[in-house]
């Protein structure tokens, strides 16, 4: 079971990772979405779906408990403007890192510390 604790505004999940699962037919938009940041996506789908398949069997082979977790942009860009957080890498980690907690939560699968 993963340990959750806060300090403050940060919340800190222990002994998971996590990596955001992209919908192909939403790609062109993300690549737009993030076109003019310092965390531009990659051009194409199939090249970051690579990427990712190979970030994941690294970080098993590591060891790491590791879960997928599948972003809309639609959702994100909705939480990004109620949050009134920039559209960046750091953003779409906090997000997916949100979505994983919830989704952990609702499934009786984190401690709450």
């Amino acid at each position: 079971m993963a340990q959750l604790f806060s300090l403050g505004h940060i919340t800190h999940v222990m002994n998971i990772g996590m990596l955001p699962l992209y919908k192909r037919e939403q790609w062109d938009r993300w690549v737009a979405l993030f076109i003019n940041t310092d965390s531009p996506m990659t051009p194409t789908f199939d090249e970051w779906f690579k990427d990712h398949q190979e970030d994941l069997a690294n970080y098993k082979r590591q060891g790491h408990d590791m879960h997928i977790v599948e972003v809309d942009i639609d959702l994100f860009v909705a939480w990004a403007r109620k949050k009134s957080v920039p559209f960046n890498a750091k953003a779409r980690a906090d997000y997916t890192m949100q979505l994983l907690i919830e989704r952990m939560r609702d499934s009786g699968d984190l401690n709450v510390a």
